[in-house]
């Protein structure tokens, strides 16, 4: 599987759709960071957790687009036909989609080292603050439901119509905006709970509620996942 997994890497790395991830993630980052989060967010500090989960919550969309043109690799007509030969092989065909997937969320994992590497050296250059491991729980928070959701939700859509795909590409923007979107719902608690804290600057908190909220996409993506690899 590893051969299978390094092989898969591979393709996407040099697609044409990494490419272009790779150039316009730093570069819509550094507009979401200049224009936006150095003013800091909910009268929060621009290094604050929260300016960095609001951050992430704008700049989510753009990798769970670039995941699903990743996830069209395994969903085109020509990739529907070459699926009859390798379900042909002895390979487990469990371990060769988890490959796969495998594959898919490397290459996102790419993508959000682009846009935390612009958040961390503005940080850096323009407040001097380096205490990088406070921020791992809000870019948990922020990037893996929704990358979590629409791989799976990608994978299983296209295994009943590949057309599906590009409709779910539609809706990352739709439902990052609409209010009740994940998107949406995210960025309001990292920009409106500090207001309600009643305290300047807040510690970084998470309710129970907003954990279970975003440990529902995120579930609800794995059980898509695993569903996609099984059929």
């Amino acid at each position: 599987m590893i051969k299978i997994y390094g092989y898969e890497l591979r393709r996407l790395f040099l697609s044409k759709y990494m490419a272009a991830l790779l150039i316009l993630t730093p570069i819509y980052c550094m507009l979401v960071l200049s224009g936006e989060t150095v003013l800091g967010t909910a009268n929060t500090a621009p290094f604050s957790a929260w300016s960095l989960g609001s951050y992430l919550c704008r700049v989510a969309p753009l990798i769970c687009l670039g995941e699903l043109l990743f996830v069209t690799f395994y969903t085109s007509g020509a990739e529907r036909l070459a699926s009859a030969i390798t379900s042909a092989t002895p390979a487990d065909k469990l371990r060769y989609a988890f490959a796969r997937c495998g594959a898919v969320l490397t290459c996102v994992a790419a993508a959000t080292a682009c846009a935390l590497a612009p958040a961390f050296i503005f940080m850096k250059i323009l407040f001097g603050w380096t205490d990088y491991p406070d921020l791992f729980i809000p870019a948990l928070i922020a990037l893996l439901p929704p990358a979590l959701f629409y791989l799976g939700a990608g994978l299983l859509a296209g295994r009943i119509r590949p057309v599906l795909v590009y409709l779910l590409m539609v809706s990352v923007f739709a439902l990052s905006g609409l209010p009740g979107g994940w998107g949406a719902a995210a960025g309001r608690f990292f920009s409106e709970f500090p207001l309600a804290a009643g305290a300047l600057d807040p510690a970084f908190a998470i309710p129970a509620g907003v954990l279970g909220a975003r440990a529902c996409y995120a579930g609800a993506g794995a059980a898509m996942l695993i569903l996609a690899a099984l059929s």
